[in-house]
This record gives structure tokens, C-alpha cells and sequence, in this order.
């Protein structure tokens, strides 16, 4: 039987194919019709194709109707095609000629035409209802499509060594043109054990660039790529490989399967929970595509010795307003069950509170993801037991209470993303900046302060010696101001002596940042500082012992000024959100910045006077200054010709 797998607009083609090896096979008909009037009609079928196919390209709500009709099509060539037939009729009145045939196969086809146009509404309507956004093919993907070299790309891409083939079958699972960020797929990679660490995943990733299989997406303040995408006539060759391979399960839509019963990863779609019937202890994978409400049984984790990447949180950075929400985390208490597992994700999750003791027994996890968690209240104590975390992110976790001690236990830790400073130095309940020092592979921490009295750890900064980046948010904290550590008029009424101005201060130096004693560490190269609450630009950040920082990212808070500190490296400079923000001019900021390559300005000075001052920096309408396209444009603009002057008499 002639093979109708793939959509309708690919059997198609394959069809015409035959059809043109069938003129070449054709011998008179002995009831007396000619090869000409037969070849004539296969015209006639190849002409009624190419309208069919041509509607398909414009619509494949038609498709599921018009692929039985080819299908019946297919039968009719085969037997025309098959060894036994020849243009002889036998005795048995069952038995048709070619010619009749070829009149059985127009008919088809006419039926197949008067059908698609009656039910044309109807099958649009189906359409809209189907799940996700059908892609539009362009006319240049199908022509690869239809191409003979189609084949040998399926043979090149299988041909690949199994870890990039791998990496590249991860990417079926994402929605066609979906915008992509790198490190979430790398910690994909990761949780199966495709690559061993994020720097070997960074590797792989550079391959599938190099080969052209992902389209980078760059941004203009960053040389480093974070984010890509892929052509849909790619992931469509993917899925085929992928399928073939059984790496994953696709529906005819191209679309990821729920069922895990074979190719052991299951993607959560919309309101389809996973099926595996028996299979579930085999399930390496579980992957939410696109499933704002998870719902499972208690005992759902029971058997899931074998899983390595858990992902229910969102893929999306575009989607940060819609939360998934768990229904039920009493599945969570299963995760002690879970002892292959190295990737969990719970980014964007809301209704879970806290993440069970159990946790710590996942001594293979290594990256875990709970950005963005707004009910998430307390890690356990026992999170310091997961020895092989390298990448821990709980920013966006509003209702956090506090860092477990143990976290500075957790030795193998890379990125830290959203540590926690709530309490004194004093306070023995908590982890404390200092103890962080311990850990001697961290390379990127971004911490948030929620008190005045924990702003005095930054004077402990300076220990950790192997930071690359480092960004510290402010919460609502007040600025400072000389009335701290007084004692209230009940103290007064009480018979206890009211502090001096000189001893108040003394105590507010005690409890508070002193800023002589702040040492930011030198091998920092990115430092971003968000919601700052004073209006100076912080007396700790000397530019003279930051030789390495090349990017200087400074947002939202009450900052008025941007110091008047010179000697910076700072070649790429970002000011958002800086309403208050009294602008130098454009000649003052290079003289202080004489490295800048890059310079963003968005929203800044709306309630500053300095209006003046930011009207003249050289910035397009989107906020943006580029040393090579300002360059670019000094040459580009006509110079002015200088003519000898005119002769007299």
C-alpha cells in the first residue's frame, strides 16, 4: 500500500509522483482506449491534485477531510501499479480496466472538491477550536518539503552523534516560532543527563548554532546570546527524526503527546493530564507545554523512581502574569520517591507554600527552579542535604521568610539567585552573606534586602572572592536618618534617659551599613543595583577597584546622581526606571564612563528638572546609544566640500 503518512499536502505530493511513473507503465487498453486518452486523464487527476494541494497550503482545517479521500486515491494507483495489473480484463465481470479505474479516481477527487466547498464553514470553525496556534508555512518550507532533498536531510539529522541529536529533539516540544531561552533549555539537557554541566551544555548549544539548525536572538547591550528560536520547516524535520527515534510522541498536528506508554516523556497540555497506565516508573520526562491548571493524585510521585526533569513551572519569560496553578501540592510529599531526579522546576507556580523535608533527599538534583513561586513561604532546613545543586533560583518569592542555614552547606552551588537578607548579623536562624563564602564554585548571586539592619551584611560582600555577577534589590526600606535607635516618649515617661544625637548615631553605625567598610570583590564584571533607597550614588562603590565590571545596570529607587567617580571600564550602561535622576550632561558621563560602547536610558528624570540634560543625550527614540552605529552614522552623513574661493578680476 502506498504510504499516506505525514499531512495531506506531502501524500499529495508523493501521489503526483506515482502518478507520473504510471504514464510510463501504460499499454493500450484492448476494449479499444488509447494511451493518449488514458495518460490524458491522469493529467486530468495530476490538475485536480494541484488544486487540492493548493487549498490545503491555504487552510489545513481540511486536511483531516481530504486525507481519507486520498488514501482512497493511493488504493487506486497501487493497483494500477501492482505486478498483476495489465490491460487485459479477465472473465469475472468484478474486474475493472484501467480506464475505469482512472473515471473511479476523478470521481473521487470531484466528490472530494463539492465536499470541501459545502463543508468549508464548518471545517474552519473546527479549526478555531483546535488547541494552539497553527502555523503558517511559508512557500519556500514547503518547496523543501516537497523536494527529493527532503529524505536526505531526515538521513543527515538522524546521522548526527546521539547527544546533539538529543538536544536537538528537545526543541519539538515548543510551540513553532515560540521565543526560546537558552539556560532553560540547557538545564533540560542537563536534567537527562544530555550534557553533565551548564558549560558543556553552552557547547552543544554553540553546535546547533554553527550548523544553522536555531536562529539566535541577540540584544543590543549583550554580545552574549540568551535567547532563540527555530524555523518551523526544521522542527517539522525534527519531529520526524525525533518520532523515528522514539524520543518523544507527536499528535498528527505535530503537536507534543501526553502519552509516555513508549517513548518515556510526557508533555502537559491544556486540560490533558499524562497517561502511562503501567508505565509510569519508567517516566524520565514530564514537561509543561502549556497547562495553566496541575492536577494530581497524592500518591502521583509514588512511582517515579526514574524521573530526572521535572518541569510543571513556565518556559515562557514573555508569559510572567499568567501563574500556573497547582490544585492540590499534597503530590509534592511523593518527592522522597524521586531519587533520579535532577531537574526541577516550579517557576511561576502559585499555591505552593513550602516544599517538603523530602527535599533533601534528592541527592542527584541539580538545578532547581522555584522563580516566581508567590505563595512560597519557607525552604526547609533540609535543603542543604541536595549536595549536588549547582543552580538555585528563589527570586520573585515574596513571602519568603528567611534563607535556611544549611544553604551554605550546598558546596557545588554556581548561581544563587534571589538570597535572602531579612535579619541582623546576630540572628543564628538564618544563612548570612558571610557564610555564602564557604562556597567556592559561586559565580553569580543576586540578593534582596528586606531590612535596614540586614543591609549592614553587604559589609561582608567583599568575602566572596569567585563572583562574576551581582545584583542587589532593595525592598521598601527608608532611608536612614538621625532619629534611628530612639527611644520612644514611652521610654521617657518610664524614667529611661533619652539618647544623645551624638550616641544615637554611634548605635545606628553599629546596626547599620557603615560604608567605609564595604568592599565590593574585583572579579565582579556585571553589577546591578535595583531600587536603591537613597538619592546618592553609594559611597562603597569604588570605580578605581572594579576594574572588571563591564556592565554597570542601575534601576528604579531614588538615586539623583550617578557619582562623580571616574576611571570606570564600564562599557555597557543601563538606566531604567530612574525618575529621579538629575542627568549629567553627555560630556560629564563620558568622562566618567570613557569606555561606553552601549548606553540605555529608559524612563528616567520624569520628576527631575533636568530636562534639559536629557534631551541632549545622543539616544534614538527607543532609549538607546550605540558607539559603533553612532560611528556609522558620523560617516555616512555628507562632508562639506570646501570651494576655492571665487577668482576676481
Amino acid at each position: 500500500m502506498f504510504p499516506c503518512g505525514g499531512s495531506s499536502v506531502e501524500v499529495v505530493s508523493r501521489l503526483l509522483k506515482r502518478l507520473e511513473e504510471t504514464k510510463g507503465l501504460l499499454v493500450p487498453d484492448p476494449k479499444g482506449a488509447s494511451s493518449q486518452v488514458v495518460a490524458t486523464k491522469i493529467d486530468d487527476i495530476k490538475k485536480k491534485m494541484e488544486e487540492l494541494r493548493k487549498e490545503l497550503r491555504e487552510s489545513k482545517g481540511k486536511e483531516d477531510a481530504a486525507i481519507n479521500k486520498f488514501a482512497l486515491v493511493a488504493r487506486q494507483v497501487d493497483e494500477l501499479l501492482g505486478p498483476e495489473i495489465t490491460f487485459k480484463t479477465s472473465n469475472s465481470s468484478k474486474t475493472e480496466s484501467p480506464l475505469e479505474k482512472l473515471d473511479k479516481i476523478i470521481a473521487i477527487l470531484e466528490s472530494s472538491e463539492e465536499k470541501s466547498k459545502d463543508s468549508s464553514g464548518e471545517q474552519e470553525s473546527k479549526a478555531e477550536g483546535k488547541e494552539g496556534e497553527e502555523e503558517k508555512v511559508l512557500p519556500l518550507e514547503w518547496q523543501i518539503q516537497e523536494s527529493s532533498a527532503w529524505a536526505h536531510l531526515l538521513l543527515v539529522v538522524d546521522s548526527f552523534e546521539t547527544q546533539l541529536k538529543h538536544c536537538l529533539f528537545c526543541l519539538t516540544v515548543f510551540p513553532a516560532k515560540a521565543i526560546l531561552k537558552k539556560r532553560l533549555l540547557i538545564h533540560w539537557w542537563m536534567g537527562e543527563t544530555i550534557v553533565t554541566s551548564s558549560r558543556e551544555g553552552k557547547k552543544c548549544f554553540d553546535q546547533l548554532v554553527s550548523k544553522g539548525l536555531i536562529i539566535t536572538i541577540k540584544k543590543k547591550h549583550c554580545d552574549k546570546v540568551h535567547y532563540f528560536r527555530i524555523q518551523s520547516w526544521i522542527r517539522r524535520l525534527l519531529i520526524t527524526v525525533a518520532k523515528s527515534n522514539g524520543f518523544l510522541d507527536f499528535d498528527r498536528d505535530g503537536r507534543p503527546s501526553n502519552d509516555y506508554s513508549w517513548s518515556r516523556r510526557a508533555c502537559l497540555r491544556l486540560e490533558q493530564n499524562p497517561i502511562g497506565d503501567d508505565a509510569g516508573r519508567r517516566l524520565l520526562t514530564i514537561y509543561n507545554v502549556d497547562k495553566r491548571y496541575v492536577d494530581f493524585e497524592p500518591t502521583w510521585l509514588v512511582n517515579k523512581g526514574e524521573m530526572t526533569t521535572m518541569q510543571l513551572g513556565r518556559w515562557q519569560d514573555s508569559d510572567q502574569k499568567n501563574d500556573i496553578v497547582v490544585k492540590n501540592e499534597e503530590f509534592l510529599k511523593g518527592l522522597h520517591n524521586c531519587k533520579s531526579l535532577r531537574y526541577m522546576s516550579l517557576r511561576g507556580v502559585s499555591r505552593v507554600e513550602t516544599l517538603p523535608d523530602s527535599i533533601g533527599k534528592l541527592t542527584k538534583l541539580v538545578v532547581l527552579d522555584l522563580r516566581a513561586c508567590h505563595n512560597l513561604e519557607k525552604l526547609p532546613e533540609a535543603i542543604g542535604s541536595a549536595k549536588k545543586l549547582q543552580y538555585l533560583d528563589v527570586s520573585e518569592c515574596f513571602r519568603l521568610n528567611k534563607m535556611p542555614k544549611s544553604i551554605a552547606n550546598l558546596s557545588d552551588l554556581e548561581v544563587l539567585k534571589g538570597f535572602l537578607l531579612i535579619s541582623g548579623p546576630d540572628d543564628k536562624h538564618v544563612c548570612h552573606l558571610h557564610q555564602l563564602a564557604k562556597l567556592t564554585k559561586l559565580r553569580k548571586l543576586s540578593i534582596n534586602i528586606a531590612s535596614r539592619i540586614a543591609e549592614k551584611e553587604l559589609e561582608n560582600v567583599g568575602e566572596l572572592k569567585k563572583i562574576t555577577t551581582l545584583i542587589i534589590t532593595w525592598a521598601k526600606v527608608q532611608p536612614i536618618s538621625d532619629h534611628e535607635a530612639r527611644p520612644t516618649t514611652d521610654g521617657q515617661a518610664s524614667g529611661v534617659k533619652l539618647l544623645t544625637k551624638r550616641e544615637t548615631k554611634k548605635i545606628a553605625a553599629d546596626r547599620f551599613l557603615d560604608p567605609a567598610k564595604v568592599t565590593l570583590p574585583s572579579t565582579i564584571e556585571k553589577l546591578e543595583l535595583r531600587c536603591f533607597t537613597e538619592e546618592e550614588f553609594p559611597q562603597w562603590i569604588d570605580p578605581s577597584k572594579l576594574e572588571n565590571v563591564k556592565k554597570l545596570y542601575l534601576r528604579g529607587g531614588r538615586l539623583r546622581s550617578l557619582g562623580d567617580g571616574r576611571g570606570w571600564k564600564v562599557e555597557v550602561l543601563r538606566l531604567r526606571l530612574l525618575n529621579y535622576l538629575d542627568h549629567p550632561s553627555w560630556e560629564n558621563l563620558t568622562t566618567s564612563f570613557p569606555g561606553l560602547r552601549f548606553v540605555e536610558k529608559l524612563n528616567c528624570g520624569k520628576k527631575s528638572s533636568s530636562h534639559k540634560e536629557l534631551s541632549s543625550w545622543p539616544c534614538n527614540k527607543e532609549g538607546f546609544w550605540c558607539k559603533e552605529d553612532a560611528k556609522k552614522s558620523a560617516e555616512d552623513e555628507p562632508k562639506a566640500i570646501n570651494l576655492p574661493p571665487p577668482e576676481t578680476d
